[in-house]
């Protein structure tokens, strides 16, 4: 009879474990999740840091990342890269697309992220964004 309970018990933990995911399969989930919401606040800060270029630049934006304090060209699992999209007459940027892509596709992130000089974040599940992705919203990282 012992053995029975013990068996059954043995079979109940094993259901468990696989309707909840092994712990290592947990764990890489946190961690993916966390780089992605590494990634939004970076956009975020690349944003800010923009906006305070902007002001002291007589309105034109930095034209690569390193122009910007504390910003990373690699960072938590994400590779962030810059273009200028939109030139004034003196050349000076007035338009610009920062991307957030997954290192390790996968494993460090598996949404993509886009912010243009409106401060507005997109993604993409497994691919790069583009102008139709949907944005982020509050509650919704």
């Amino acid at each position: 009879m012992k053995w029975a309970v013990l068996i059954g018990v043995f079979l109940l933990l094993a259901v468990l474990f696989v309707i909840a995911g092994s712990p290592r399969d947990i764990f890489k989930t946190k961690v993916v999740a966390s780089h992605e919401v590494s990634a939004i606040v970076n956009l975020r800060l690349i944003a800010e840091r923009q906006d305070a270029f902007r002001r002291i630049h007589n309105g034109s934006f930095a034209d690569a990342l390193p122009l910007l304090d504390g910003v990373r060209p690699i960072d938590y699992g994400y590779a962030y890269s810059f273009q200028a999209i939109r030139r004034d007459e003196r050349g000076s940027v007035t338009g610009y697309v920062v991307t957030a892509s997954p290192t390790v596709p996968g494993q460090t992130g598996v949404r993509y992220f886009s912010m243009d000089e409106t401060g507005i974040i997109r993604w993409e599940a497994g691919r790069p964004t583009d102008a139709q992705s949907p944005s982020l919203k509050w509650g919704n990282p």
